[in-house]
């Protein structure tokens, strides 16, 4: 299951300064949970003929990963032409 959280909740679920006690806040409402995802907003050229995003998941353990993705769009169709990745632990 996938629960979308807002910018809010997540200021209220992180807002302490430990950083132990902020993956409690947060499992304590999402027990079964693997981590948090957040993609940024899409950035788009001129034309909208090109676009680029990230995507950033981590979690309590250290765990986490960061890609970066360029799409070009040709006859009406998005495809991946560059896709990079960070993996920390």
């Amino acid at each position: 299951m996938i629960s979308m959280i807002s910018s809010n909740e997540y200021k209220y679920l992180f807002k302490g300064q430990n950083d132990n006690q902020n993956w409690e806040n947060f499992y304590n409402f999402y027990p079964s949970s693997f981590g948090i995802v957040q993609f940024s907003r899409v950035g788009f050229n001129n034309d909208l003929t090109q676009a680029i995003l990230n995507y950033t998941r981590f979690d309590r353990n250290e765990n986490g990963e960061l890609r970066f993705y360029y799409l070009t769009k040709t006859n009406e169709k998005w495809r991946i032409q560059f896709y990079g990745e960070i993996r920390t632990n």
